[in-house]
């Protein structure tokens, strides 16, 4: 062959993906590949949008990356359709999570020929298939239960969200080992985490990248198919950075579903897709079934100094409850975080209520807290926070009030905060007051004299001025609406003595009437 071959490294988020799990593939062939990767299988559903001299190479590195063998040759193919075949190897076949790291496409610039697939370095397979296993057991832990396959998804989704941390410094964060291993991980590790799941489970699911439309940032997630037709999976967006909380603003939703960040096909260019077509609306699963809902709030280190800089109480908003800081309590938070780069984590689960609950509208609310990955109690920190609940079915005003019980069922506070020092469990109930007729007379009574006092007041400040044959300045009496004569002190018509303040209400009306 004619020509320079060089090594193909401008793929961007993707060719690192690929090659890495390339690389880690040796480690789980037989626990993760449920049918292998082969034309007779059932679960490739990126190789099966492949042409055929691609899925020879495809079947090539399937059969070579396993075993360590460092070269495959792909020069039958250009140099796109090389690395759509690797990132199809990677993405069918996550369990192999060294590839990416580890083989190289080399080509022939020149031509635009693609020349080979190289490990430049001998695979160390040994050590690779004893990775392989450790995620093998991993997989094998997570509970998944029987159902539809979107609760089976779901379930992988939840998994995924409440153990891993983002971190792109990781040593694996790129692929399937530091997400099942050691449980740090970035967007890649996050995607091919989903995938290797998917696959276990029978799901159809590629891994797809992108570019994020505001800030330029490369980007993976997953498209997986439900029912005959593809949605995307974000884990890495749906990852609130609370141990333990899970979102699921990016959990099967189509290319026009809302989010946070907008219209979704708004917000991304995908690069690689695979070809298939996402539904243009979301599956409609609901993950909150039975009134349980979770939502967290995850502050970093600039935000809590920041507060510990102002007076007052700061409060952020979970699905209807105010979580209130003071000023004070951002200054502990501050001491116990210090400059680590942690966040402040506060998670939140409402269910129904535990214990029996006078009322409508009870249900229990479970408040744990976080330094980084510590859960810390507020009481054993000495940290003073306020945090109280305005349930979404309960108007925030009324006579229904807000009544607060403790783990034993003890009546904590009505109509008030509830002052909370440590994190737990608390039932949350509201109850309609029962009245007495008398009461109730009492009140209407007092409403009508307030509708006519505001209704006489309203008759006297637009009445029509009196006729008057003396000069004025102006001005209007604030009472009655009457002009009033210059210099007076009173006012003619209802004799209201006028004050100093008055006189700047009147001259304040009188413009705004002359306008």
């Amino acid at each position: 062959m004619a020509g320079t071959v060089i090594p193909r490294t401008s793929r961007g988020i993707i060719m690192v993906a690929v090659l890495a799990v390339l690389l880690s593939g040796a480690l789980l062939p037989v626990a993760f590949c449920a049918e292998g990767a082969d034309a007779d299988g059932e679960w490739h559903p990126a190789y099966d949008t492949l042409s055929k001299s691609q899925q020879k190479a495809y079947g090539a590195l399937d059969n070579a990356v396993p075993k360590g063998q460092t070269v495959v040759d792909v020069s039958s193919l250009t140099v796109d359709e090389a690395d759509e075949v690797m990132e199809a190897f990677a993405s069918d076949c996550p369990e192999y999570f060294w590839f990416m790291g580890t083989y190289i496409l080399y080509y022939y610039p020149e031509e635009g020929r693609a020349s080979e697939i190289r490990a430049d370095n001998a695979p160390d397979i040994g050590d690779f298939n004893a990775k392989m296993a450790e995620m093998e057991t991993v997989a094998d832990s997570i509970a998944i239960p029987s159902g539809s396959d979107a609760d089976r998804l779901r379930a992988a989704h939840d998994w995924v969200d409440m153990n891993l941390t983002y971190d792109k410094e990781a040593d694996n964060a790129g692929n399937a080992y530091g997400a099942f291993v050691e449980k740090r991980a970035k967007c890649d590790g996050y995607s091919y985490a989903i995938n290797l799941l998917c696959k276990r489970m029978g799901i159809q699911a590629v891994c797809v990248s992108g570019t994020v439309t505001d800030s330029g940032e490369l980007h993976a997630w997953n498209m997986v198919e439900m029912s005959g037709r593809w949605f995307y999976v974000d884990a890495t967006w749906d990852d609130p950075g609370v141990p333990g909380a899970v979102e699921y603003d990016y959990f099967l939703i189509g290319s026009r579903t809302s989010t946070p960040t907008g219209a979704f096909a708004d917000t991304r260019t995908v690069d690689v897709d695979f070809g298939y077509v996402p539904s243009a609306v979301g599956y409609g699963y609901d993950p909150y079934p039975d009134g349980y809902w979770s939502d967290s709030i995850a502050l970093s280190y600039e935000k809590i100094k920041e507060g510990a800089g102002r007076t007052g109480d700061w409060y952020y908003d979970i699905k209807g409850m105010e979580v209130h800081i003071s000023a004070s309590g951002y200054r502990v938070m501050a001491a116990i975080l210090g400059d680590s780069g942690d966040k402040w984590g506060i998670l939140v689960v409402k269910s129904p209520p535990t214990q029996a609950v006078e009322g409508e509208g009870s249900a229990d609310y479970t408040i744990t807290m976080y330094a980084g990955e510590r859960e810390v109690s507020l009481e054993d920190e000495g940290l003073s926070g306020k945090i109280y609940v305005v349930a979404p079915d309960c108007p925030a005003s009324g006579i229904w009030q807000p009544r607060y019980y403790g783990p034993d069922g003890e009546l904590l506070t009505k109509g008030s905060k509830l002052e909370l020092q440590s994190a737990g469990t608390f039932t949350v109930g509201y109850e309609k007051p029962v009245r007495s007729m008398g009461f109730t007379v009492a009140m209407v009574l007092m409403a009508g004299a307030l509708m006519m006092t505001w209704f006489l007041r309203a008759r006297r400040a637009h009445a029509a001025p009196v006729a008057v044959n003396y000069r004025t300045d102006g001005r209007f009496c604030p009472e009655c609406g009457s002009a009033i004569e210059t210099g007076a002190t009173f006012c003619y018509r209802c004799g209201r003595q006028l004050r100093s303040v008055d006189r700047v209400e009147d001259d304040l009306h009188a413009v705004a009437r002359f306008v």
